[in-house]
């Protein structure tokens, strides 16, 4: 039988009926190490419960064990995996290991005039250029 005692899916049991991917532990931290650094628990006042564990070296994504340098990255409520690259404007960032790598690149910045209606700015946008406005 099964008692949750965390909000993670970490259980009390009585003998080594873990899950596959898992292992039997006497006295393991409430809250196991996971991708997303989460230390909270509910029961703050219990020290270790006895349950099914992440063997060593793994830690919890999604119910799943993995090593720590396959954790995923978030970037507004997105998730990136391992290796996967964003650019926000000048910053080339890379995912590793849950945590972005970033180098920041000099950027030319420049705006130009195209014929005498549109203004394109130096982030790539186009405005309608008013002639009764003085241009910038």
């Amino acid at each position: 039988m099964c008692h949750c005692y965390c909000l993670f899916p970490v259980c009390a049991i009585t003998d080594d009926g873990c899950e596959e991917s898992f292992v039997y532990r006497d006295c393991i931290s409430c809250c196991p190490p996971t991708c997303t650094f989460e230390k909270e628990c509910l029961g703050t006042n219990l020290h270790c419960l006895d349950g099914c564990y992440c063997p060593d070296g793994l830690i919890l994504q999604n119910g799943t064990c993995i090593p720590a340098s396959q954790c995923p990255c978030v970037y507004h409520g997105t998730s990136y995996v391992q290796g996967q690259v964003l650019q926000q404007g000048c910053s080339v960032c890379v995912c590793m290991g849950g945590v972005w790598n970033c180098t920041e690149n000099n950027c030319t910045a420049e705006c130009s005039v195209v014929g005498d209606m549109f203004v394109t700015t130096f982030d790539g946008r186009m405005f309608l250029h008013s002639r009764h406005r003085q241009a910038v």
